[in-house]
């Protein structure tokens, strides 16, 4: 797993899965940034869908100024999977959606 994919938390309340490319000028740069949003399926059950986090752009890779950054983690190897695994649906341009229950069981498998 590439050690820099991480979790990251913004000021605006957007968390993103992201690859961290080297900081430079007081820019962090966002390479394959996914959005994580926390919904509820139509059965009422928490649930994670993840979209690009900026839709209607071709650029892979996304300055971010130091300032909007609240927290930043890096993912287990578990979750660094599911990450590829994202990338590869949403640049065939699919949302996915992943319950809980079954965000658990992809981790434990």
């Amino acid at each position: 797993m590439d050690s820099s994919i991480k979790y990251v938390k913004l000021s605006t309340g957007d968390e993103l899965l992201t690859i961290l490319e080297k900081p430079e000028g007081g820019l962090f740069h966002f390479k394959h940034p996914i959005k994580i949003s926390h919904i509820l399926d139509e059965d009422g059950e928490d649930g994670v869908r993840f979209t690009k986090w900026i839709p209607f752009t071709e650029d892979h890779s996304v300055p971010v100024s130091a300032k909007y950054i609240v927290t930043m983690a890096s993912l287990s190897k578990k979750m660094g999977e599911i990450y590829d695994d994202i990338l590869k649906e949403v640049n065939e341009h699919q949302e996915d959606f992943v319950s809980e229950e079954m965000l658990k069981n992809m981790m434990m498998n």
